[in-house]
């Protein structure tokens, strides 16, 4: 990859990486206002209400953490000279370690519900046994909190830091050499 390629790369990553963290900030607090605001006693219409809340919550944040691993492995392919750490990848695995097989059966329950799915140790009773809170999310194929979710989003970031300086060596602006101001609108500190 030529120098230039190199360097919008990173840049998109950093980007995404930014705005997927901020996503997973989000909807660790959308959970718990959720939980806060609707407690398991109340009216029925509520109870749904939250219940489905949080589910949809749970599944908007397995989407941003998949993205948040794309953003590793675009890094790992940007190569030479900005090379990354591999060691981020498996804490970042680590850290999520059901994140694929959970995010897999919740996109492909079509698939899983015929006994097609990737995952061949999924049971099709698995499908609808989820135990979920403002806290923690289980499938049939796995589990994951959200402190898990906020560490394995500070990996990511770590990880895009971590390039920063080699990046800009090789020509990446950043926002504060572009426009001489600390951050970006709406960036993480």
């Amino acid at each position: 990859m030529n120098k230039s390629g190199t360097v919008s790369n990173y840049g998109r990553v950093r980007r995404l990486a930014n705005r997927y963290c901020w996503g997973v900030d989000t909807q660790i607090q959308r959970l718990q206002q959720t939980a806060d605001r609707f407690p398991k006693t109340g009216e029925e219409t509520q109870l749904d209400y939250a219940h489905y809340t949080l589910k949809n919550d749970w599944e908007v944040l397995l989407v941003f953490l998949t993205r948040l691993r794309r953003c590793l492995l675009m890094l790992q392919k940007i190569g030479p000279p900005l090379a990354l750490d591999p060691n981020f990848l498996a804490r970042f695995d680590k850290t999520v370690p059901d994140l694929k097989d959970v995010r897999d059966y919740e996109e492909h329950f079509d698939d899983y519900s015929l006994g097609k799915g990737r995952n061949k140790s999924a049971k099709w009773g698995n499908l609808e046994s989820y135990a979920y809170d403002a806290r923690t999310f289980t499938n049939g194929l796995g589990h994951f909190s959200t402190e898990a979710a906020q560490s394995a989003a500070r990996t990511v970031w770590e990880a895009v830091i971590s390039m920063e300086s080699r990046a800009k060596e090789v020509g990446y602006l950043s926002y504060e050499d572009r426009y001489e101001s600390k951050k970006m609108p709406g960036e993480r500190s």
